[in-house]
């Protein structure tokens, strides 16, 4: 499920006219789709097609006369002046020209006010992704009547009003119940606040060939287990804890434990052999007694830690560590270790004076998870400038020189290289204390037994959502925990290893 911007989704189109590919035959396509998903959603009721003067205009016009083939009671309504139709969309309107209105005549004589009955369903083609603008005049009061008219609407491409390249909205939009595009996601599906105003996203094929697709879009995909599943370490038969990796998580002071136990915890339900909370003396007995499966190792100064430190497989630093310089020294003395580490929180703010300096110590095997947050304390002018959070996660990354998990709803993990995926799949139940700190520990959890630093991200972040959605309401970050071996076990029983003596179903009773 490829991410594309709206210049590559234009470019494709042109590529595969280029190919002889007519774009009539493109739009004929996208129009049918369409018509399609409407009749299938919504199987009686009066349909309403809105057209605007481009090109998505001209699916609408598409979908017009397929709709008609339903038998179905459709009208079509333009914002705009036939005469200012051009190219493809002008074709399409000449095959449905007399059934052509303005959108004036949707207005109730009596009142004046455009108005909708609430069997209608709308079909919203009159802006489509390449909007730049905020909407006004007859436009806007239209889409302020549809949405508050309760109507069912579906919208090509994404609804009119946003744009597809941005998060933001910008004035009036039209709220969706379904937004049809075609071949590939644009940020604007993806991306919080705009993408709640989409409704279900359908992603449709209307021939553009997958060559094209990668010969004009970058590597920027939905994050889904087929990007990572494959890549997940499992133990056989004859594995034993040491070499499923020694995962580190390096506790905060006496008093501020709890995210350095919650990070351990998830650590060792990934599947890490062994994991050890360090901590200063002082904490160590408020950790020992709440741990049973987690070792935990005091240290009296930072040479110690660091010694302790590198016979680890993975490091997790910064949880609940104290914005001080203490913990600035800890990251930068372990660091040095060139393991595996995930840096949360407080490790990555105690760089937002120097964040040149921090960036010049990490490597290709560390990941930063910062919420927005803690990403514009280290990376202050990237949100700002950048289109959404795709371009900045990406910009991030290949500044610092790792792997970039910009948390959120609409998580994005990044890699120096330009790769980049984008995470949906959660519950808005994750937004409570402690989940961020559960994610830190599952990174390195599978960091630890050789997973690499993007997969290890990726299949933790849609594995924290998946748990989050098994949860439900009420759910608390320790909860997570519960979830994890149901769910691991699907992906085990798929695609972990065949030898393992459960599975070999031998009778032991003959």
């Amino acid at each position: 499920m490829r991410v594309l911007s709206v210049k590559q989704m234009y470019m494709a189109d042109q590529r595969m006219i280029d190919l002889g590919v007519s774009g009539a035959s493109l739009m004929d396509a996208a129009g049918r789709a369409c018509a399609d998903m409407v009749h299938k959603t919504w199987p009686e009721g009066r349909v309403i097609i809105l057209c605007g003067p481009g090109n998505n205009g001209g699916d609408g016009f598409v979908a017009y006369r397929y709709l008609e083939q339903f038998d179905r009671d459709v009208h079509l309504y333009l914002a705009g002046e036939v005469d200012q139709l051009t190219g493809d969309a002008e074709g399409a309107a000449e095959l449905v020209l007399d059934e052509i209105r303005p959108i004036s005549e949707l207005r109730n004589e009596n009142t004046g006010e455009f108005t909708f009955h609430r069997e209608d369903i709308v079909v919203d083609a009159m802006f489509g992704a390449g909007l730049s603008r905020s909407l006004d005049g007859e436009i806007s009061e239209l889409v302020r009547s549809i949405n508050t008219s309760n109507v069912c609407v579906l919208s090509v491409d994404i609804p009119t009003g946003l744009s597809g390249d941005s998060a933001e909205i910008n004035g009036d939009a039209i709220r969706s119940d379904v937004t049809v595009t075609f071949e590939a996601l644009k940020p604007v599906h993806l991306m919080e606040p705009a993408a709640s105003l989409c409704g279900q996203i359908k992603v449709i094929d209307i021939g553009i060939t997958d060559e094209v697709l990668m010969e004009v879009g970058e590597e920027v995909f939905l994050n889904r287990p087929k990007e990572w599943a494959d890549e997940m370490p499992w133990p056989n038969r004859t594995s034993h804890k040491h070499q499923r990796g020694r995962v580190g998580v390096v506790a905060g002071p006496a008093g501020s434990t709890g995210a350095a136990r919650l990070a351990a915890r998830a650590g060792l339900r990934m599947g890490a052999g062994v994991v050890t909370i360090l901590g200063e003396p002082s904490a160590i007995p408020e950790m020992a007694a709440d741990m049973q499966a987690v070792m935990t190792k005091s240290y009296t100064d930072v040479d110690e830690l660091f010694l302790l430190g590198r016979n680890m497989s993975s490091l997790v630093v910064g949880p609940a560590a104290g914005v001080n310089e203490l913990t600035r020294f800890k990251v930068v003395t372990l660091l040095q270790s060139g393991l595996p580490m995930v840096l949360d929180a407080d490790a990555l703010t105690v760089f937002a004076n120097d964040p040149s300096y921090f960036f010049s110590l990490l490597h290709e095997n560390c990941v930063l998870t910062p919420h927005v947050g803690e990403f514009e304390r280290i990376f202050p002018d990237l949100l700002a400038s950048a289109d959404n959070k795709i371009s900045a996660a990406r910009a991030a990354a290949q500044r610092a020189g790792c792997v970039i998990v910009l948390k959120g709803a609409d998580t994005v993990i990044a890699t120096p290289d330009g790769r980049a995926r984008v995470n949906v799949h959660g519950s808005s139940f994750l937004s409570t204390a402690g989940s961020g700190d559960v994610l830190a520990g599952m990174i390195a959890g599978w960091m630890a037994q050789g997973m690499s630093a993007y997969d290890s991200a990726s299949a933790s972040v849609w594995l924290h959502g998946e748990a989050s959605l098994s949860g439900g309401a009420g759910l608390i970050s320790e909860d997570l925990m519960v979830y994890f071996p149901k769910i691991l076990t699907r992906f085990y029983e798929e695609k972990g290893p065949k030898n393992a003596l459960w599975e070999r179903k031998i009778d032991f009773s003959s």
